[in-house]
């Protein structure tokens, strides 16, 4: 009897992990189908748009949600403007990427911590530019002790009164976890003068480059930017979030 319904159990277990694993399957092939169907969709639509960029996907692109990257709240705060007097001759090409002005592309993983990465590069490559220092800064850093409490919800550039008021550790010092974490670090590296706001024209946005180095900026993204491989990033976006990025050319 005993032997019976040990038999009866296993069964219903074994039944159980069978029908559990045909649904997670059916999930699999459904997240698949979808995510071939929104590739297409990107696709079709570059082609209509003709694009001046590439799009690739991979595992990661296919589990990446935007919404969980793209971390900007909007800032109502008073910016300081810079404003050119000799706007100068702009050159036809310049890309600090090519002379040198750029630390390495950092992966933020699952938090919408754009806006520190960002705020760190433009950091980084001041120091690259001016001091002829390469520095590995902790967005990390940013994200627990910054004043706003902005973390992996979300931030802005406002962000840099920190660095121009206490400044940054390393990242060794502050590793960078992909979490909101509380400050409990005093001890910090680089600090910088000041910070300018740029005119949002494009003339303005060169010469800024051109005399100061990497620019911060924000833009709107869709799933044409989840995909984005390289080349010129044409695709104009009508709904979807708000990115931090860095122009550094």
């Amino acid at each position: 009897m005993k032997r019976g319904l040990l038999g009866l159990m296993m069964a219903l277990i074994l039944s159980v992990q069978i029908h559990a694993e045909g649904v997670l399957s059916d999930r699999l092939l459904l997240f698949k189908k979808l995510k071939d169907e929104q590739f297409r969709h990107v696709l079709a639509l570059l082609l209509l748009e003709h694009a001046l960029f590439t799009i690739d996907r991979d595992v990661i692109s296919d589990e990446i949600d935007p919404a969980n990257l793209c971390g900007v709240i909007e800032s109502s705060d008073p910016v300081p403007m810079l404003q050119f007097r000799d706007r100068g001759q702009l050159l036809s090409r310049f890309n600090w990427a090519e002379r040198g002005g750029v630390t390495p592309i950092r992966h933020q993983g699952n938090c919408g911590s754009c806006w520190a990465f960002a705020c760190v590069a433009v950091v980084e490559s001041a120091c690259l530019i001016n001091e002829k220092q390469s520095v590995d800064l902790s967005e990390q850093d940013l994200i627990a002790c910054n004043p706003s409490g902005y973390a992996c919800n979300g931030g802005n550039y406002t962000s840099l009164n920190m660095v121009q008021q206490k400044g940054l550790a390393l990242e060794r010092d502050v590793p960078y976890r992909a979490t909101s974490m509380a400050c409990a670090n005093e001890n910090r590296y680089c600090r910088i003068k000041r910070w300018f706001g740029v005119p949002a024209d494009t003339n303005s946005i060169k010469q800024a480059i051109m005399k100061f180095g990497p620019v911060y900026t924000e833009i709107l993204v869709d799933d044409c930017f989840k995909y984005y491989s390289g080349g010129v990033f044409n695709h104009e976006a009508t709904s979807g979030d708000m990115h931090a990025i860095v122009i550094c050319g």
